[in-house]
């Protein structure tokens, strides 16, 4: 039976160059992650998706269907010129408009816990949170 890679022993041994320059991203990337967990720092992917969440809610409340369409057909385009799948692009986008019309939200990530007095993402999107008195900053 033919050796593979991982169960030569010379090569857990003797790493090659690759083999090692892997590890240490691999371990680069944990301690990267573990970082940016206990310190409560958004990713990329979070931001986008909170700013997503509001875009489709703000055309919906503003009964903008023309815009959300618009928004459709921009996000499919460019997951698209990304290399995506069209049909299964449209699918997803539509998906999420539809489980957003419907009222989904964000469940909250288990190792956050809201900050005291923390904004909600309901006070971000009735706008209580910006002006919550409804002074327009008047005092």
């Amino acid at each position: 039976m033919p050796k593979t890679p991982s169960s030569d022993p010379r090569r857990t041994a003797n790493p090659s160059r690759r083999e090692r320059r892997l590890a240490r991203q691999a371990e680069y990337q944990r301690t990267y992650r573990e970082t940016q967990r206990k310190t409560k720092a958004p990713s990329r992917i979070d931001v986008a998706n909170l700013t997503l969440h509001w875009l489709i809610n703000l055309y919906i409340e503003n009964k903008d269907d023309v815009g959300l369409m618009k928004l459709r057909a921009y996000l499919i385009h460019g997951l698209v010129e990304q290399g995506f799948d069209e049909e299964k692009t449209a699918r997803r986008v539509d998906d999420i408009i539809e489980r957003t019309e419907d009222g989904w939200t964000f469940r909250p990530k288990a190792h956050l816990s809201p900050a005291p007095g923390g904004i909600t993402l309901a006070a971000l999107m009735d706008g209580t949170a910006i002006d919550p008195d409804g002074s327009g900053g008047r005092g």
